[in-house]
């Protein structure tokens, strides 16, 4: 679920649900409030990745994510993972729950 403050006039989008909350009065600007919800797709990421890449090397095509793309995905993963590891013992730290 998305909720955003937008300047423009509201136009709603076939792939989504969204529709107008109102309107913010204050200030020099109106400004319009939305809300939006995203369909989801009923899939597997990582299989649907998978078999795009094995269409890609079967029909001698570029793949749709490039092994750069890929790296730099693993990079933030691992950042992301470090970040969690940081973050849980300063919490046990905190807590004393060693």
């Amino acid at each position: 679920e998305i909720y955003h403050i937008e300047k423009d006039e509201f136009k709603p989008s076939k792939e989504t649900l969204a529709f107008s909350l109102g309107q913010i009065q204050q200030g020099t600007e109106q400004r319009n409030i939305r809300y939006s919800r995203l369909e989801k797709a009923d899939l597997n990421p990582l299989q649907y990745e998978l078999q795009q890449f094995c269409q890609s090397i079967i029909n001698d095509q570029t793949p749709p994510v490039t092994a750069e793309d890929g790296r730099r995905a693993l990079h933030v993963a691992r950042l992301i993972l470090n970040s969690i590891d940081e973050h849980t013992e300063l919490v046990k730290k905190h807590w004393q729950l060693r």
